[in-house]
């Protein structure tokens, strides 16, 4: 288990110097280079709205990597159980609570995109 922690905790740390170097020079993510602004009312960089939307997408991002190892992890658990009934269903466990996570978190950005893509076109 402490080789699984290890691992997870390597993956984390590999996503901090892109939030640092985003931190450094922070141009808002919902506007393109030539300035047109995919949200209602982000005419300008750095506003707040911006970085909200910067960070949604990068929770999500981390979310969905965060259950595609359990994805992984659940598989490798499930296939080196050698027909131990107790490990292979802890695999099958794991795998279903993964994938049922993965399709929520799929679901959960489908819906803001949704609602910030309501938001532009409004009148």
């Amino acid at each position: 288990m402490k080789k699984y922690l290890s691992l997870f905790t390597i993956l984390v740390l590999s996503f901090l110097p892109r939030i640092a170097s985003s931190a450094v020079n922070f141009e808002n993510p919902g506007c393109d280079k030539d300035g047109n602004c995919y949200l209602i009312d982000l005419k300008n960089n750095n506003t707040f709205a911006g970085l909200l939307v910067y960070l949604i997408n990068l929770v999500f991002a981390i979310v969905a990597v965060i259950s595609i190892a359990f994805i992984i992890y659940g598989g490798f658990e499930y296939i080196t159980s050698r027909g131990d009934a107790e490990q292979a269903e802890s695999g099958k466990r794991t795998l279903t609570n993964a994938i049922i996570g993965l399709v929520i978190v799929t679901l959960s950005y489908t819906i803001v995109v949704v609602i910030q893509n309501a938001l532009r076109n409004k009148p």
